[in-house]
């Protein structure tokens, strides 16, 4: 049913991830990064603002539009980890072997090259240079297919595939960062200690980075797992080692008393009570683990019979919180002390305290469970702004009230719930963004209704406009221009071409000479009829010179009016195209406008479902926890009203033998 459930979510999500376009990741920091396309760039920008959804969404869109290069695998790398860290496991581990299946493809042609290194065979492609062709193959760059390989298995690990996360673990090289690396060896010293493989685990947990936070993490696992398969001095070394480091952060720090504790729990189950006491009294008391070093010290007073000492430890802790699972053994076990040093009046009077403690608690794990029925518990875990992307299940976790706060605190501290909230925030997320989109519908149908409006009222303008007619009188221009030039070519008109002011002058010699044959027959004007000559043969000697490259310039701009020509019918061309083609777009976005209508509503029936049915398992969570709280809380109280009443019947048997 829960693995149904988890299926079903991610099903949800990649939905509402396609019709956009159709776990965690960790940056180095020490990598100097370089971006080439814009919208890797952006995707990045997104990732590093924890913002998961809209960093996927930028990178299926760019890979629709083809805009981000084919041989760039970072892209993919980082849409792998983004899915990851969605739930989306299959579509993650999709993406992964697809950046990885490049260096099988790229054995199969070294393997090829290799048989076919002598002869070709008869279906061999040659190219034109008589090589055999060989079919392209994209060498994804080794620290990718290393990163590929550690989040692939990081996504078998998390998916419980422990067989297949080890191959992809081992597969990797040495090229991770150090940060990297050390996850690595982590997760497979978990994966060795789960598979009860304690040798290999203990050499995963060496071989990470001293100063990384996951080799405390290391120590502490695998030094637990060992004490459990009852090696008890290799377990109990690791957790030395951890009890012996300097913590130099605050979540060291409690890794480092949790490590204690485990320590003097070990002692004290193997009968070791004086050097239990020493690792208890080494614990913080103020912090985390402080309740548990107190009900441990006086559990190993008790084993050396200092039952007055034991008694100190448990009183103080019965003045702190009392819904502390520690304070209330201690409150069960304090009057069973003064049972054992025959003080049976202050041992009635502490089961009445702790019988009346527990009384009280009952009534308050009864209001938690209200809070969990009546629908408050889940309405504090919802973000105050559901838009709100970027957001991380700790910075709502404070609004769950201080009553509950003790009873959830294991609720709240698990990895399980963390992941379930996570799931539960991105579905609200989505849930929200799909009601932006559903409520965007209408803006869009306006703008296409006033988009039509305008195309008609404008088509009617376009269509009468005088400049349309004007182009056919433009184009009879330039065919009697094309006739003229043809005409002069043919004729050598080179006259046809001249200037301006070669047509004055030409004009002005015409003249000149009608004025010298009306004047000649009266006087001599042999010399200005010479100076006549001379000055005409030259305008006519330098039109006719000019002429070819007059003829030739002409060409060229009858040429260049051709193509301002083609560009002019080239745009009324589209506009014909445009007054024919756009009513049926404008009907073809109506119908797709239709169509995401329809798609959301369907998502959002199904995001509803899928936010109801992990809102009931948040709730199911949290009154596990709670259930188990109480019945241990019953079981310290049965004991309680049992001892009580023993008491009282050995008073009453110790009486009557003293009347008899």
């Amino acid at each position: 049913m829960f693995s149904f459930k988890i299926h079903n979510l991610a099903f949800i999500k990649a939905l509402v991830l396609t019709l956009v376009t159709t776990t965690y990741c960790y940056a180095d920091e020490d990598t100097k990064h370089t971006i080439e396309d814009l919208p890797y760039g952006v995707s990045l920008f997104h990732f590093f603002q924890g913002k998961y959804f809209s960093s996927i969404t930028d990178l299926l869109v760019a890979d629709h539009y083809n805009l981000i290069k084919r041989n760039d695998k970072n892209s993919e790398l980082l849409l792998g980890s983004l899915y990851l860290s969605y739930g989306l496991h299959l579509k993650s581990s999709e993406v992964f072997d697809n950046i990885l299946s490049e260096e099988d493809k790229l054995k199969a042609v070294q393997e090829q090259q290799e048989n076919e290194s002598f002869d070709f065979e008869e279906n061999d492609i040659v190219n034109e240079t008589g090589n055999t062709e060989q079919p392209e193959v994209v060498i994804t760059p080794q620290p990718i297919r290393d990163r590929a390989w550690f989040h692939l298995g990081k996504n078998h690990y998390k998916h419980g595939f422990v067989d297949d996360a080890l191959k992809s673990f081992n597969s990797v090289k040495d090229t991770l960062s150090d940060e990297h690396e050390s996850e690595r060896q982590f997760i497979l010293s978990n994966i060795y200690s789960l598979t009860e493989k304690h040798d290999e685990a203990l050499e995963a947990t060496s071989n990470i980075d001293s100063d990384s936070l996951w080799k405390s993490y290391g120590l502490f696992n695998v030094g637990t797992g060992l004490i459990k398969a009852k090696r008890i001095d290799e377990g109990s070394k690791l957790l030395q080692e951890l009890a012996n480091s300097k913590p130099t952060t605050r979540e060291s720090q409690i890794l480092k008393d949790k490590a204690i504790l485990a320590l003097a729990y070990t002692a004290l189950e193997n009968n070791q009570p004086i050097e239990a006491t020493k690792l208890f009294q080494t614990v913080r008391l103020n912090d985390n683990e402080a309740s548990k070093a107190l009900l441990g010290i006086g559990w190993a007073l008790y084993k050396q019979k200092e039952f007055n000492q034991a008694l100190i430890p448990w009183m103080e802790l019965s003045n702190r919180t009392a819904s502390d699972p520690s304070v209330q053994e201690a409150l069960i076990s304090i009057p069973y002390v003064f049972e054992q040093i025959n003080n049976h009046n202050q041992a009635l009077h502490q089961y009445d305290i702790a019988i009346n403690n527990y009384n009280e608690q009952f009534e308050e794990i009864n209001k938690v469970v209200e809070i969990i029925n009546n629908g408050s518990f889940i309405e504090r875990l919802k973000l105050d702004t559901l838009g709100k992307e970027s957001v991380t299940p700790f910075s709502i976790l404070f609004n769950i009230n201080a009553e509950s706060n003790q009873y959830l605190l294991p609720l709240i501290s698990s990895n399980d719930f963390h992941d379930a909230l996570k799931t539960y925030q991105e579905l609200a997320y989505l849930s929200y963004t799909l009601d932006n989109w559903e409520n965007e519908l209408p803006a869009l149908h306006l703008i296409l209704n006033e988009k039509i409006k305008t195309y008609n009222t404008r088509l009617k303008d376009t269509i009468h406009s005088p400049k349309l007619k004007q182009s056919k009188i433009m184009q009879e221009k330039r065919d009697q221009l094309a006739n003229q030039i043809k005409s002069i070519e043919r004729d050598d008109a080179a006259l046809d071409l001249v200037k301006e002011e070669e047509q004055n002058n030409l004009e002005l010699i015409d003249k000149l000479r009608n004025k010298i044959n009306k004047l000649k027959n009266n006087e001599d004007l042999s010399e200005e009829e010479a100076k006549f000559k001379l000055l005409s043969g030259l305008l006519q000697w330098q039109i006719e010179t000019d002429f070819k490259p007059r003829l030739w310039e002409a060409k060229k701009n009858l040429k260049e009016l051709d193509q301002a020509l083609y560009k002019m019918h080239g745009a009324i061309y589209s506009l014909s195209n445009v007054w024919k083609n756009a009513p049926s777009k404008y009907k073809g976005f109506s119908a797709q406008i239709k169509d995401k209508k329809s798609r959301i509503q369907e998502l959002k029936q199904k995001m509803n479902a899928s936010l109801a049915l992990q809102e009931e398992h948040l709730k199911s969570m949290a009154m596990k926890v709670v259930n188990k709280h109480r019945n241990r809380l019953k079981l310290f109280h049965d004991r309680a009203l049992f001892a009580k009443a023993r008491i009282y019947d050995s008073l009453i048997v110790k009486n009557d033998h003293e009347k008899q």
